[in-house]
Formats: C-alpha cells, structure tokens, sequence
C-alpha cells in the first residue's frame, strides 16, 4: 500500500514542477517578443513572490477550516490551468501582469498542500518524502526538455502546455488519499494564517537548545534552509555548509552586506538580496516544520528532529535487522546541536539526525574529586543483554551525570 502511495505521490511531485518548469524558466525569452521592458520582466518574475504571500490566506482560511487538502490541489490546478491558458491573450504589461499573480496565487498554495498530504500519510515521513521529493527535481528538468524539444521558449505554446498539464495534475490530486482539514470548526488566528506565530517563537527564545524546544526547532530548520539556499547553488556538494561555527562566522560576515552576491540564487533569473533569502528560508522552515509535526507552532519539538541511534560499532552495523535490534539503541531524542556547549552535530544536507556526539561527559571537581562525576552514552557493558550495556544512556539524552569513586 505504501509502494503505492509513494508512487502516486510522486507523480504528484513531478507533475507540480513540470507544470512550473514550463513558463517560469522562459518566461523573460516569451516577454522579450512582447516588448516588454527588462523593469517589467523584472516585475513578472516577482509575481511568484505575491503569489507566496497570498498563499498562506487560501490555505489558512479555506484548506485547513473547511475543505480536504487533495479537493482544495485539485480546484487550484483545474482552474490555475485555465488562468494559464488564457494568459497569451493578454498582451499587454496591465493586463498580462495581474493574470499572472492570479495564477501564481493558485499555484504557490500546492506546494505546501503537496508536502502536507506527503507528510500526513507516509508511514516513515523522515525516510520516504526526500525519496519522494526528489521527483520535483526531475519534473523541474523534463518540463525545460520537453519545452525545448517543441521549441516552445518564445511562444504562448509553453502557456499551452502549463496550463493542460495543470488541469490533468488538478484532476490527478483527486487520487491522492483523503486528507481532512485540521482545524475544522476552529477560529484560525490571522497571525497564524500569516506565519507570525511561529517567529513569535524566536521573540521569547533563550537561545538553548532543549529537546522539547519549539523555538529551537524553528530555528534550526530556518539555519538549514538559510544556508543551503544561499551557498547551495554555488557550492558544489562536497563543499556544502556544514552548518559549524565556521559558517555562523560566513554568515554574519554576510549580513551587513544585504546585495552581496552570494545571496543571489544563481538557478533564478531574478536576483536575491539577504532579505530575499532570509524570508524564502522562514517560509520553507514554517512549511517543512507544518507538515512534520503539525500547524501549531508551540507544539514543534526539537527532539523530534534531532534524534540519535546508538550504534554498535560491530553487529549493529551488520545491515541485518533483527541482529541490529539486539545491538543498537534508539533512534532517542536529543538535546544541543552543532557548535555549541551542548554538543550534538548534525549537518544541514542530510537533514537534523544526529551524527556525532561527545562518548562521555565528566565534570571534575579538584577541591574533592570523589564528588566529580561523568556519564557514558551507553554503558559500562560490552554485552547487549547485560543491565549495564545502556542504563547510562538516559542520564546522557538528559544532559545528566553520575557520582563516581576514585578507587571504584
């Protein structure tokens, strides 16, 4: 059942950025045989960015209150794919530019609709969706193949092709499984229609990073997005952000120069500043956050996210299942994060699990060291059924420790 619905869910994915790829890429080469002036172009790409802002009222309002997520995909996509079939009739900049907000309006709300029934219904949404996700990819590159292959870069054909594919993509979201809203009969705050809850977070935040932290999890997942959109373009993977103290040092650098060039997203033919990216990366963190662990902000969890599984380094890397069972521990949620007292790593690319941490912690009193203590991540044992083999491990996930003797 699960093979299906992976499957479904990404055709779903392509389709949504095949759909994209069509227009968005030539959109400046079509409007060049118009006239247009390179400050309306510039205007025309910008419009994707209003259909951004206005998004979160269609799903606020309407998705999450009272219709099922894949009714509300399939009525933007059916009537989005009319608006876009009707956009080469308009010939001029007054006209062409408010059809195209209107389009960019019904579009922009599937991509978080999308991610939210992928993350509702995926039994193992942490090890499924990129798997699933990657297919927008594919759908980004066969829709500028396939635009190329009719030549369609300078003509209202890539309209044409958006806009029927749209439709069939309204109708496809049909078959996606049955997702109600979450927040049926319930008043819906503006402030949470409009994202506000969630940066109300970082207002009160003490800059900790406790597993049960929703400022910290917001956080962390704007730091991911922030830095793989600025540097990701760029960088090749190897050279990727390690999200390090290193990179808190680029950044800053960074900051006070808001047109710097490394904030321009170089797959984009419009150019970025700082600001751009820093509310591009908060959207994405509201998003990503919304779909993992639901709409209401104060109930993110940082644990959820960064979690540890302790591994045996023998038998419980062994890639048999039941013997792994035997010899590893966890996935446990963790405290702390990269570069900071309490240090638990994790690196942006690969997501927020856990991927080195310190193997024991000691605090060594010198005035009497028989009251210094320490704890181990696991435990004192080598053998998996002993009661010593893990009783260490939750004063460890609690950032605690224990009373030791010298000559124990």
């Amino acid at each position: 059942m699960q093979t299906a619905l992976k499957t479904k869910l990404s055709l779903f994915m392509f389709l949504q950025y095949f759909i994209w790829s069509t227009w968005y890429m030539t959109l400046g080469a079509y409007l060049g045989t118009l006239s247009f002036s390179g400050q309306q172009i510039g205007l025309a790409y910008g419009a994707f960015a209003w259909g951004a802002i206005l998004s979160p009222f269609i799903v606020g309002l309407i998705a999450d209150r009272y219709f099922a997520s894949e009714k509300i995909i399939a009525v933007l996509g059916v009537v989005g794919g009319l608006v876009m079939l009707c956009l080469p009739q308009f010939k001029t900049f007054g006209a062409f530019y408010p059809m195209l907000i209107l389009y960019c309006t019904l579009y922009a709300p599937t991509l978080a609709l999308g991610n939210s029934v992928s993350m509702t219904h995926l039994a193992d949404a942490k090890k499924d969706f990129p798997f699933v996700k990657i297919f927008s990819a594919v759908g980004w590159i066969a829709g500028g193949v396939v635009l190329s292959l009719v030549k369609g870069e300078q003509s209202p054909l890539q309209y044409y092709l958006a806009g029927g594919i749209s439709m069939v993509f309204g109708v496809f979201a049909l078959t996606l499984p049955h997702t109600p809203p979450r927040k049926k009969g319930q008043n819906v705050p503006l402030a949470e229609i409009l994202g506000l809850d969630a940066l109300a977070l970082l207002k009160t935040w003490d800059f900790t990073q406790p597993r049960d932290s929703a400022a910290a999890a917001y956080f962390n997942v704007f730091w991911k997005n922030l830095l793989l959109d600025t540097f990701g373009d760029e960088l090749p993977d190897d050279y990727l952000p390690s999200g390090s103290d290193r990179w808190f040092t680029v950044v800053r650098n960074l900051w006070a120069t808001p047109d710097d060039p490394w904030w321009d997203d170089k797959r984009t033919p419009q150019v970025e500043t700082r600001d751009d990216d820093v509310v591009r990366a908060l959207d994405e963190a509201t998003t990503e956050l919304s779909g993992l662990q639901g709409s209401d902000p104060k109930a993110w969890r940082w644990g959820a996210l960064h979690t540890l599984l302790v591994q045996n380094q023998s038998f419980g890397q062994s890639g048999i299942s039941l013997i792994e069972r035997i010899f590893n521990r966890g996935p446990v949620e963790t405290s702390g994060g990269e570069s900071i007292v309490d240090a638990t790593g994790w690196t942006p690319k690969n997501g927020y699990v856990v991927d080195w941490v310190p193997s024991m912690r000691m605090v060594l009193d010198l005035s009497d060291l028989d009251a210094s203590t320490w704890v181990h991540l696991t435990g004192a044992s080598g053998h998996a059924y002993d009661p010593h083999y893990a009783d260490q491990l939750d004063a460890w996930q609690n950032v605690g420790v224990e009373g030791f003797r010298r000559h124990a």
